[in-house]
């Protein structure tokens, strides 16, 4: 019998009982409304499809509970399993070498397993994998990418991409994989950084700004350096543009043009940013070409046809294949704007003739002698807004009710007074506009449910398309009666594979201790002499200078949680990390997260997060010889998350009273 995730799935020899699965509402409240409407709990629970384990778990049945081979066994002809009377095959395990607890790290999961697994899941235009950290998924993901087993490139070509949080992690990544697995497999990795992210390494004081842009004249900050030919920065900023050009595959002979071979054998490793954006017109993408300022000139000269013809040849020369998004976050898949904002730019945009088809001079002009009634928003976030194209049905009240949190109820309460404010917020759609093979690798729960909210709108929307929906009803209708025919085209939508692996960590890998200290909070101006966090991190320091400290308030003492994201700089080390209260802020967007995606709880399912993914920084699947976690935590935030921690995090939680530094 197994039990995880409020399930219990029960495997026995006794036919009634075999497989059978039990899964159980999150609270106590729900459990008696469900008894107080029905009369039983036999039926109408909450129900979703079985999970990886799950399956795992029935195929191991299957396979436990077979009868025994004997003496009277014959082989079947022509195959080399056996069978009991002619008719009873053996049942092989699917999964044989995940049975037991093994000790070994390295067998855990078989690289082959894993790998064939994710060949199946990413086999598909959207996916995305959740495992726990450390587990390998975005290098077997890439392994996968760089085999290509079912010949994806050779009918959409283009250049592999994986994609990181930051410009920082990007150039560590592509140093590890040209050490070792680029190599192996005669693959290259470059780092492609933004026009923006260039010239703020060239021109000193550099920030990217359409308002900037367009009090100069132009659309763009590209289009302003390339405007002026005595620009002093253009020669240095062009020496990076050629020499990424050279790498890509872009000859300087330009009569010998674009060599896919170099292509072929590239990795380019960029941040989110570049490639969620990869689609507009002008941007880096363009940029990055070698015949950029030719295209620049024809469309300044209204040379449409020339401008049409080397924009294609761009657009094919660079496009790209399959980007590995590597640990997505919500902010890649959500925006959530003021209401007060948005009516404004609503209104404004409504004022202006052909606001759509006007260039960037032109709309700064109609925004500024609008801007008297704008307040505080400047031109370059009403760029922003306009751009998400927020609805009235995008409008959402917050409601702390909905998920209670905080220590101090009174009205006065930074948890609580913001009942009643109202935001827009709106689900991105890049992976839409864009036409590579995208795969996302994420930890994360809460993006897993927010993934899995917007897969079911787009099947919702083909279902209601006047061509998608018809369709798809008269291929399941011929499914009923004549069986299976070719699927008609529809939208890609996410596929989602959750491989819950960390299950079968063993325990010395997994503990972690949480040690309660109410100094572990935000300083208050008008308590100077109260104790704070500030006072946890000097302990800690002067105890251990060398300390690695992970905490919402790192100030000068250490990194933040979300700095700490994906590093595998702490394997085997020993980690302070100090959980706190999320900020008012904090709490807020996670309650807009809520409204959005119909749930009550995403701040439990943030802290279950950020605490699994710093354990898993030196725990787990990171675990060596020396490694060692440590949380601290106030009294009364392990009273509203203890449980969660204790039965849902992928760690094995244990308290300590003695202090350990």
């Amino acid at each position: 019998m197994i039990g995880r995730y409020n399930t219990i799935a029960v495997g026995s020899k006794d036919p009634d009982v075999s497989r059978r699965r039990f899964e159980f509402p999150v609270s106590a409240n729900q459990l008696v409304e469900a008894f107080l409407s029905q009369g039983t709990l036999s039926a109408g629970l909450p129900d979703r499809s079985a999970s990886w384990l799950e399956r795992f778990f029935t195929d191991t049945m299957d396979w436990l509970h077979q009868p025994r081979l004997n003496e009277a066994s014959e082989f079947v002809a022509g195959d080399d399993r056996l069978a009991l009377n002619g008719t009873q095959q053996r049942i092989d395990s699917p999964y044989w070498p995940l049975v037991g607890r093994p000790q070994n790290r390295d067998t855990l999961i078989p690289r082959a397993t894993f790998r064939s697994i994710l060949e199946c899941a990413t086999n598909h235009q959207l996916s995305a994998i959740i495992s726990a950290e450390g587990a390998s998924k975005t290098s077997t993901a890439l392994h996968v990418m760089l085999e290509d087993r079912d010949d994806y490139r050779v009918f959409h070509p283009g250049f592999l991409v994986v994609a990181c949080r930051s410009y920082e992690q990007a150039h560590r990544k592509c140093t590890e994989f040209n050490q070792c697995k680029g190599p192996e497999k005669g693959f290259g990795g470059i780092v492609l950084r933004s026009f923006d992210e260039v010239s703020r390494e060239i021109v000193p004081g550099f920030r990217s700004s359409p308002e900037r842009a367009a009090r100069n004249g132009f659309n763009s900050e590209i289009e302003a350096v390339y405007a002026d030919p005595s620009n002093a920065h253009v020669e240095v900023i062009n020496q990076y543009r050629h020499q990424i050009q050279n790498e890509l595959g872009w000859r300087d002979d330009r009569d010998r043009g674009f060599d896919p071979t170099i292509r072929d054998s590239t990795v380019i490793f960029a941040t989110h940013g570049l490639v969620q954006n990869w689609f507009h017109p002008g941007g880096t993408r363009y940029w990055l070409h070698p015949r950029f300022e030719e295209w620049l000139r024809a469309r300044n000269d209204l040379d449409y046809q020339k401008e049409q013809l080397i924009r294609g040849q761009i657009q094919y020369e660079t496009q790209l294949s399959w980007v590995l998004h590597d640990e997505c976050s919500m902010a890649d898949l959500l925006t959530i704007h003021r209401r007060e904002a948005v009516e404004w730019v609503h209104k404004f945009i409504a004022s202006v003739p052909d606001f759509k088809n006007l260039g960037m001079t032109a709309r700064l002009e109609a925004f500024e002698a609008c801007r008297k009634d704008g307040g505080a928003l400047s031109f370059d976030e009403m760029l922003n807004i306009a751009e998400a194209r927020c609805t009235e049905r995008d409008l959402i009240t917050i409601d702390p009710d909905v998920e209670p949190f905080g220590v101090n109820n009174s009205p006065n309460s930074p948890y609580v007074r913001i009942q009643g404010q109202q935001y827009y917020a709106r689900i991105r759609d890049w992976w839409t506009r864009n036409r590579y093979r995208l795969t996302v690798t994420t930890t994360e729960r809460k993006i897993r449910m927010a993934l899995e909210f917007i897969r079911r709108q787009q099947l919702e929307r083909i279902d209601a398309h006047p061509k998608y929906g018809p369709a798809l009803r008269e291929w399941r209708s011929q499914i009923d009666t004549v069986g299976f025919t070719a699927r008609p085209d529809v939208p890609p939508t996410w596929r989602i594979t959750d491989l819950p692996v960390a299950s079968y960590l063993p325990r010395s890998q997994i503990r972690v201790q949480i040690y309660l200290d109410d100094r572990a909070r935000a300083y208050r101006k008008d308590q100077p002499d109260r104790r704070w966090v500030r006072h946890i991190h000097q302990e800690i320091l002067a105890r251990d200078p060398d300390a690695i400290i992970i905490s919402n308030k790192a100030d000068d003492y250490g990194i933040t949680p979300n700095k700490a994201k994906g590093l595998n700089d702490y394997i085997g080390r020993k980690i302070y990390y100090v959980m706190m209260f999320p900020s008012p802020d904090q709490y807020r967007g996670l309650l807009v997260e809520n409204a959005v995606f119909g749930r009550y709880d995403s701040v439990k399912l943030h802290l279950l997060d950020e605490f699994d993914q710093i354990v898993g920084r030196t725990l787990g699947f990171r675990y060596r010889s020396g490694s060692e976690v440590i949380v601290i935590m106030p009294t009364r935030l392990w009273r509203q998350v203890g449980l969660t921690l204790l039965s849902e995090s992928n760690y094995d939680a244990q308290m300590i009273t003695e202090r350990p530094w």
